[in-house]
C-alpha cells in the first residue's frame, strides 16, 4: 500500500480534486445536468484520454442517465441552473 502512495500521480489527483471543487461551486448556477456533463467530459477527455466523439457521447449518456434516474424516476429536487431544467 505504501508503494502505491509513493508512486502516485499527484498532478492527476490535483486536477480531479480541483474539478470536483469546481463542480460543487458551480452546481447551483449551472444546474445538475450541465454541471454533470462538463465534469464527466473533463474526466473522460483529460484524465482518461479519448476522442471527442467518444468523450461527448459518454458525457451525454452519463449526465442524461443520471438526470433520468434522479429527477424523473426518484423525483429528487435537482437545481435547474441556467438551462431551466
Amino acid at each position: 500500500m505504501t508503494d502505491l502512495w509513493r508512486r502516485g500521480n499527484w498532478p492527476n489527483v490535483s486536477m480531479v480534486m480541483g474539478a470536483l471543487v469546481l463542480y460543487t461551486l458551480l452546481f447551483q448556477f449551472l444546474g445538475f445536468l450541465l454541471d454533470t456533463f462538463w465534469l464527466i467530459a473533463f474526466l473522460q477527455r483529460v484524465m482518461e484520454p479519448m476522442g471527442w466523439k467518444k468523450c461527448l457521447t459518454g458525457a451525454v449518456a452519463a449526465s442524461g442517465g443520471a438526470y433520468l434516474v434522479f429527477q424523473i424516476w426518484l423525483k429528487a429536487q435537482l437545481p435547474a441552473g441556467v438551462l431551466g431544467f
